[in-house]
């Protein structure tokens, strides 16, 4: 079980209200010069983007049960992404080259709500001996806040990359000009302390 927690199962109508992203979404990836300043030195190579989605993603039948699923998508810098929806709540787990893994566990730190991914991941680097090396990651995360609607809230999570520690840093609501302060903070994000779960 990759969950913490154990949610209402009452995600049915939801399901059938909101189309997610994630199923329709294809995988490549993309990289972009990027030339927003940010915080990450000298040698900060701007972004490369993935997308994840199941036309592209591999089912890991091992850890897929009932209503819970979980597929495996490629990243950047060698890093692979593990997609996790479970009763309609989705987050992300890392999976660094060497195979350790860090799960993001957006339902305790971005929404306890239904929610969905984004179609794209983008990752903030830098470029050492020509690769690309990651230190943070953002990506949108779609929550269903109101029950009584099916309107959503956008939220960019930004994840910090270093050797020591890997976790969601900031949760922040995408508004107008959202991706370039969602970047600003991502290539800060080293320096920065893992978010507390949300109150219930």
């Amino acid at each position: 079980m990759f969950r913490r927690w154990q949610p209402h199962r009452s995600s049915r109508r939801w399901r059938r209200l909101v189309v997610s992203a994630v199923a329709s979404a294809t995988c490549c990836a993309l990289v972009r010069a990027d030339a927003s300043s940010g915080e990450g030195g000298p040698n900060l190579a701007g972004s490369v983007f993935t997308r994840i989605g199941a036309s592209a993603c591999k089912i890991d039948r091992a850890a897929t049960r009932g209503d819970e699923s979980v597929q495996r998508c490629p990243g950047a810098g060698g890093y692979n992404l593990l997609v996790l929806d479970a009763d309609s709540r989705m987050s992300l787990t890392i999976v660094r080259p060497d195979g350790r893994e860090y799960p993001l566990d957006f339902w305790e730190v971005i929404t306890r709500h239904f929610s969905r991914l984004g179609e794209h991941v983008e990752w903030r680097g830098n470029k050492i001996n020509r690769q690309f090396v990651p230190i943070a990651l953002m990506v949108q995360v779609h929550s269903n806040e109101n029950p009584d609607s099916v309107a959503e809230t956008t939220f960019f999570a930004v994840v910090k990359i270093t050797d020591t520690e890997t976790c969601t840093v900031a949760r922040l609501r995408a508004e107008a000009g959202g991706s370039q302060q969602a970047r600003q903070v991502a290539d800060r994000a080293a320096s920065m302390s893992c978010l507390s779960p949300l109150d219930n």
